[in-house]
């Protein structure tokens, strides 16, 4: 099964420093033939975080343009979910036609995740925290077509997966999988954890069972690639994932 890699950030996301052309370079030596670039757009993080549209489009478009005979190039934007910048949040996704918009969530109680000293919680309350936020946010916001890394928090917990029990949470689980579905919002599977210490691919396959249980149609793939070599990392077992679920390529949301 071959893939995408549907979430890719290059030097416009502040937590990045590679340059376009490394990012399609890579992709292409390693054979990928899709590319969807998600640089980040958290307004609720500050103005580090706000992703300039008119550079980034105008940069990506020709590039698109340039590369088309070697890869299929989309433009993308991974969007910070958080209700209380909603007005702000549709402003900036009316600007341009994104062909993939990544809803992720990346704070919690004013905060970022990756901060985890912030937070004066053993790992099961942070998770659990975590589940509730996740779920408020996805019943107020709008506008995203990918739900990005669901079980993100993981990668910041002291003790990351030895500490993780998503049964512990099946609750808040099974209410932000069935709001994604009844809005055909895709699942993504993403590889970044396996870069970051977690030992599965996003979300844990009890996540994925449960998703299918419950009607689930409709998966994303992506590296989370914030590193040129990191693009397409770990799509094969994303693919061993979705076919361990009876998923298969044709489950992968079309553009």
């Amino acid at each position: 099964m071959k893939l995408g890699d549907r979430h890719v950030h290059s030097r416009f996301s502040c937590d990045c420093r590679t340059p376009e052309r490394d990012v399609l370079d890579a992709a292409v030596k390693k054979g990928l033939k899709e590319i969807c670039i998600t640089d980040h757009c958290d307004i609720d993080m500050g103005p580090d975080w706000y992703l300039p549209v008119e550079e980034y489009v105008t940069s990506w478009e020709k590039l698109k343009k340039e590369y088309e005979d070697r890869i299929d190039v989309h433009i993308g934007v991974e969007m910070g979910l958080n209700p209380e910048y909603n007005d702000k949040i549709d402003e900036y996704l009316a600007s341009y036609p994104f062909e993939v918009v990544i809803g992720s969530v990346h704070t919690m109680q004013g905060d970022d995740l990756y901060f985890r000293k912030h937070y004066d919680y053993d790992d099961r309350e942070y998770y659990r925290i975590y589940f509730e936020t996740v779920l408020e946010r996805l019943k107020n916001s709008k506008g995203f077509t990918v739900f990005g890394h669901m079980d993100y928090v993981v990668r910041y917990g002291y003790e990351k997966g030895a500490s993780y029990e998503p049964e512990l949470y099946a609750e808040h689980i099974d209410e932000i999988l069935k709001e994604i579905i009844s809005r055909d919002i895709a699942l993504e599977l993403n590889t970044g954890g396996l870069r970051k210490g977690v030992d599965f691919v996003h979300p844990h396959a009890y996540i994925m069972g449960r998703y299918k249980e419950l009607g689930g149609k409709y998966l994303s793939t992506g590296s989370d690639a914030h590193f040129a070599d990191h693009v397409g990392a770990g799509l094969g077992e994303a693919a061993k994932l979705m076919r361990s679920f009876g998923f298969d390529a044709g489950s992968v949301k079309p553009l």
